[in-house]
């Protein structure tokens, strides 16, 4: 997903999210474990202000979080 809204004079507000590699868990060989594939859930937001003819100025947070179990000790 991902938004965009200009406002002001070339003034930009942004976000998004993405999750990415969701599906089953896979194995190399038909005898081995299983495994989860990493399904990442990604957030991010921007915000870019139009300082002058020729400058922009643009802040970005961005956070990512594995999605899959983690294995015990």
């Amino acid at each position: 997903m991902y938004y965009n809204k200009p406002y002001g004079d070339g003034s930009n507000f942004a976000f998004g999210a993405n999750i990415s590699n969701i599906g089953n868990k896979i194995s190399y060989t038909s005898t081995g474990p299983s495994y989860f594939l990493p399904a990442n859930l990604k957030l991010g937001v921007a915000n870019t202000w139009q300082l002058d003819e020729l400058s922009k100025f643009t802040v970005a947070f961005d956070v990512n979080k594995l999605l899959v179990p983690t294995p015990p000790l």
